[in-house]
């Protein structure tokens, strides 16, 4: 029988916050944010394995990921130096004549007297008229060309002209390149999104012309893929010695960009301080996990650590609570700087908030965009355009995070009601991607691994049986139901889609190692490999660690095989908890 956690309510229960009421004051905003599994449905285990005692990213650096790429390979950051060695095709110079390049040249150099010139092209097909304009643009980059009619002769022409300012222009991207700088981005305790802005504003770039195929843990070491859309390699790899805790490198040019979705996983090795445990148990644990797999929940990442929970502020949004969302948002939190609270402060004592940004320089967070929002849009009470002074991607994040506390709370109940079997009226996808009910007729030709859970949402099939009422009663209970979600804010609308309910680790190994020094480094990074930095440990140390390595598909949390493997709450506040028994350095709430 599959066991159910249990938890010492002395750090648990005393987390539970509910959304606050409409204009409260700031005395009845509760100040602390951290929560535990149970608080956002995570309760069951896959298998019946004791587990056993091991502190999680007691630093940032005992959690490295690596991108597994579309075509299977490890991602990993192995040469910063090396630029692509390519053949380029330039364009010909001979298909402009001789009489022309003079007049190009005078024309570059302001002494033609005239401001364009006009090539007859009248009869040449296009692949001529083509070459003709790469030629322009390579060799007179300060000159653009264009195919016109002339309004005279009606013949077609080649006009010619000066540009309004030189620059390097992307018009003047090698022929035979490919349009995307592809390169490996290493960063060190940085979310992805604050990395590409980072890097964007060394390369004087908008952010949208970096593109990657997923987002990495914050606090970790990771190396993932990026493309950049005809940025030069030599400008990528300059930026390095002006970046901290994050480098390029492995360059190459590609046709195609990448986009969200395009790899195939992430592979993961996690150092487990402190163990106690004889390694024969430890074997066992992790042979366990590979037989049984792990339950997919969404791990304690996709709730955040903000005051109120991500999930709650994503109701609202649902329930078209606009204000409730706000206020949600704006709660004080341990950890705001001191410019934030007083900021946060008065907007909760005035609800003015030019008045509470006249407190403190406010930094880049969400709470600061939103009271800009506010000044603009909050005399007129349009909230709803005052939430949009946040990120798209951060308002998604919120409607995301109560699907996905929906989703952990059905799959704990199916799995403590029904067991890991498949019963009838359950969902399976099958090898087409194509969802179907499970019969009496076809249930032997299912197992566990084959179910799928439904996020909710008003273009999904739900399971038939009592599964499909625990999604009814769920929604329900906050006022919504599969329809009330498609909102009238389109950005807010949720279609729903499907999650295998258990992921199955076929790669999990583990190695032990040995140590002296609470805090010394025990893996080594990509970096360490390219500066020849080893790491050296004591085979006879005072303290033991278990090093953990697997992979999972994309959308799977690595914390969350950590916690099958462990038996143990990964919350901050839980391992905050565990180092406080052991007597050990804690952890800093604002990098967890």
């Amino acid at each position: 029988m599959l066991r159910l956690v249990t938890r010492s309510s002395h750090f648990c229960k005393a987390m539970a916050s509910p959304p606050p009421d409409k204009k409260q004051k700031l005395s009845d905003v509760v100040l602390h944010s951290y929560r535990c599994e149970e608080d956002v449905g995570i309760t069951e285990y896959a298998n019946q394995n004791p587990g056993f005692f091991g502190v999680l990213k007691a630093r940032y650096s005992d959690f490295m990921v690596h991108e597994i790429s579309r075509d299977k390979e490890i991602v990993s950051l192995s040469d910063t130096a090396n630029l692509p060695v390519q053949i380029v095709k330039l364009p010909s110079q001979h298909v402009i004549s001789e009489g022309q390049q003079s007049e190009l040249s005078a024309l570059s150099d302001n002494t033609l007297g005239k401001d364009r010139i006009l090539f007859n092209v009248d009869g040449y097909d296009k692949e001529h008229r083509s070459q003709i304009h790469k030629a322009i643009r390579h060799f007179y980059p300060k000159l653009t060309s264009t195919t016109v009619t002339d309004d005279g002769s009606g013949q077609r022409c080649i006009e010619v002209v000066k540009t309004s300012s030189f620059s390097k222009r992307r018009s003047d991207w090698p022929q035979g390149r490919g349009d995307f700088c592809q390169f490996v981005l290493y960063k060190e305790n940085y979310d992805t999104v604050d990395a590409m802005g980072i890097l964007a504003r060394k390369l004087r770039m908008k952010p949208k012309v970096l593109q990657y195929a997923g987002t990495k843990d914050k606090r970790a070491i990771t190396s993932q893929l990026i493309t950049a859309f005809k940025v030069d390699a030599e400008r990528l790899r300059q930026v390095n010695s002006a970046l901290s805790n994050i480098q390029v490198g492995n360059f190459q040019y590609v046709k195609h960009s990448l986009f969200l979705g395009d790899l195939s996983g992430n592979q993961f090795t996690v150092a487990l301080r402190n163990v106690s445990a004889e390694d024969s148990e430890i074997d066992k644990a992790v042979q366990a996990l590979k037989q049984s797999g792990f339950i997919n929940y969404f791990g304690m990442q996709r709730f955040g650590t903000a005051a109120a929970p991500t999930h709650a502020i994503g109701k609202c949004l649902l329930l078209e609570d606009w204000l409730g969302a706000i206020e949600l948002i704006l709660q004080p939190r341990k950890g705001d700087s001191d410019a934030m609270a007083a900021i946060k402060r008065e907007w909760w004592e005035s609800r003015d908030p030019v008045a509470a940004l006249t407190k403190g320089s406010p930094d880049k967070s969400l709470a600061a965009l939103l009271l800009q929002g506010l000044v603009k849009h909050g005399a007129w009470k349009d909230y709803v355009n005052a939430l949009h002074f946040i990120p798209r991607g951060n308002r998604l994040m919120y409607v995301h995070s109560y699907q996905s506390r929906i989703w952990n709370s059905i799959a704990s109940r199916r799995v403590k009601e029904f067991g890991l079997k498949p019963v009838e009226g359950d969902l399976v996808m099958n090898n087409d991607k194509e969802v179907l009910c499970v019969t009496a007729d076809n249930i032997g030709n299912y197992s566990v691994e084959d179910i799928v859970l439904p996020l909710p949402g008003h273009s999904v099939t739900y399971p038939s049986n009592e599964v499909g009422k625990w999604y009814m009663e769920l929604l329900e209970q906050d006022k919504l139901s599969s329809e009330k979600l498609r909102c009238r804010v389109k950005d807010y609308s949720l279609s729903g889609g499907y999650r295998p309910l258990l992921i199955k680790l076929n790669d999990a190994t583990w190695s032990p190692v040995h140590y002296d020094e609470i805090k010394v480094q025990l893996l080594q990074t990509d970096k360490d490999k390219l500066e020849g930095t080893s790491i050296s440990h004591s085979p006879s140390g005072a303290y033991k660690a278990a090093v953990v390595k697997f992979s999972l598909p994309s959308g799977c949390y690595a914390t969350m095989a950590l916690r099958e493997l462990l038996k143990k709450d990964t919350s901050w506040v839980a391992q905050q908890n565990y180092m406080q028994e052991l007597d050990l350095p804690g952890l800093s709430p604002k990098h967890q």
